[in-house]
């Protein structure tokens, strides 16, 4: 589904930012190349690159 995703925006799979509350999308996430940031709690949460509390708590400028 999110390298549909990407076909359909027109970008690479390395181009794009997963924010995702499941451990198995993270997991998709990364086997196809995304970037993959964890919604929740971190020791829950352990495939992704980096764990938010909620997307409340997101700026362009804290991620990466």
């Amino acid at each position: 589904v999110f390298l549909l995703g990407a076909q359909d925006l027109g970008v690479g799979a390395a181009d794009c930012v997963v924010f995702e509350d499941a451990e198995a999308g993270l997991q998709a996430a990364r086997a196809v190349g995304m970037y993959a940031i964890g919604v929740g709690e971190p020791g829950v949460l352990e495939s992704a690159h980096e764990v938010i509390g909620g997307l409340y708590a997101a700026t362009v400028e804290g991620l990466f």
